[in-house]
C-alpha cells in the first residue's frame, strides 16, 4: 500500500440535529492515485468534497492530508467546480491569476506561470477572451488552469464535465489524467457518470442512504490507460459499478 495522501476519518456532517448528511464516513486515497465518487442525486456528494477542501467543517470526524488535519482552506489542495466558478468580468489571463493575487505571489512569479499554464493547456492566443466568448472545452481548461496554477497536491472536482459534449468531455478527460502523471497530481471527482467514473478513478467509491455513507468501493486497475474505454475490462468495472449504484 502506498503512501496515503487524502484521508477521511469518521466524518459525519448535520445541518441541523434532525438533519444528519453524512455519517461515519472514512477512506483514504494514496498519493498520485485519482478517486471517483458516483451516488444519488443529493446524497452528500458536494457536501462531502466541500469538507475535503476544507470549505466546510464536519459536524464529527476529520480530514488529514498527508497527515495533517485540514482545518480550512490550503494551497495544498485545489478545486474545480460544476460551473467552472469563472468571473465573467476577468479575462483568461485575469481568471489564470486570481489566486495568485490573492496569495500575494509576486508579479514576476505570477506572469511566469500563467504563461506556462495557458501554453500547456493551449490557450495561447486566448489570454485576453472573456468566458463568454470562449467555448464549453475552452472555459473547462481554464478552469483547471486556473487551479493547477497553484500548484496544488491533491485536485478535487465536481461535476467537471458535466456540461460538455461527449467528445469534448473524451479529450478534457485524457487531458485531466496526463496533467495528474505529468504532476504527481492525488485527484477526487464527484460525477453522476458511470462511464466517466470508470474511465477516471483507480477506486470507485459508491455513496448512498439517508444519512449518506459509502457502499461500496470498487477498485479499478484498468483506469485511463489507452484504448481503455473500449476494453471488455471497462464495460466489466461499470456493470459492477451500476450494479452497486441501482442495488442502494
Amino acid at each position: 500500500m502506498g503512501e496515503r495522501m487524502l484521508t477521511a476519518e469518521g466524518l459525519t456532517k448535520e445541518f441541523a440535529p434532525e438533519i444528519r448528511v453524512i455519517e461515519d464516513m472514512s477512506f483514504s486515497v494514496e498519493r498520485g492515485r485519482s478517486l471517483t465518487i458516483i451516488g444519488p442525486s443529493g446524497c452528500g456528494k458536494s457536501t462531502l468534497l466541500y469538507m475535503l477542501a476544507g470549505l466546510s467543517r464536519p459536524t464529527a470526524g476529520k480530514v488529514l492530508i498527508e497527515g495533517r488535519e485540514v482545518k480550512g482552506p490550503s494551497r495544498e489542495v485545489g478545486m474545480i467546480l460544476q460551473d467552472f466558478g469563472l468571473l465573467p468580468w476577468k479575462t483568461v489571463w485575469g481568471n489564470i491569476c486570481l489566486g495568485m493575487r490573492i496569495r500575494n505571489v509576486p508579479k514576476d512569479e505570477q506572469d511566469r506561470r500563467a504563461r506556462d499554464i495557458i501554453r500547456y493547456l493551449g490557450l495561447e492566443g486566448h489570454e485576453d477572451d472573456y468566458p463568454s466568448r470562449m467555448s464549453g472545452g475552452e472555459r473547462q481548461r481554464l478552469a483547471i488552469g486556473r487551479a493547477l496554477v497553484m500548484d496544488p497536491s491533491v485536485l478535487l472536482m465536481d461535476e467537471p464535465f458535466s456540461s460538455l459534449d461527449t467528445l469534448t468531455r473524451e479529450r478534457l478527460q485524457n487531458t485531466l489524467l496526463e496533467v495528474r502523471e505529468q504532476k504527481g497530481l492525488t485527484m477526487v471527482t464527484v460525477t453522476h457518470s458511470i462511464e466517466e467514473a470508470v474511465f477516471l478513478g483507480d477506486e470507485i467509491m459508491v455513496l448512498g442512504g439517508r444519512p449518506c455513507g459509502i457502499r461500496a468501493i470498487v477498485p479499478n486497475p484498468g483506469a485511463g490507460g489507452m484504448g481503455y474505454r473500449s476494453d471488455e475490462r471497462f464495460f466489466a468495472v461499470c456493470r459492477e459499478v451500476r450494479r452497486a449504484v441501482e442495488g442502494l
